[in-house]
């Protein structure tokens, strides 16, 4: 599995929109980090800061596959 994550600083707001607003979004992260799991654990709390996580998922099977998303304020998943 390969998975990024993508920072954006100075974001205004308490809402997922107003990430979406931002004028770096999705082209331009402060910052970014690979990871080795689809998951994020940030070390201090921070405001003000949006991120996008992209990556790929290869399984070993088909089957029936169950995904679990958390934010602290509000968050989206998209499987393509």
């Amino acid at each position: 599995m390969y998975a990024i994550d993508l920072i954006y600083q100075d974001i205004t707001g308490g809402s997922l929109n107003n990430l979406l607003l931002h004028p770096n979004y999705p082209s331009l992260p402060n910052t970014s980090q690979s990871v080795n799991l689809l998951s994020i654990i940030y070390k201090d709390q921070k405001n003000n800061i949006g991120s996008l996580m992209q990556g790929y998922l290869n399984v070993p099977v088909s089957g029936t596959y169950q995904f679990n998303i958390t934010g602290n304020s509000r968050a989206r998943m998209f499987l393509v």
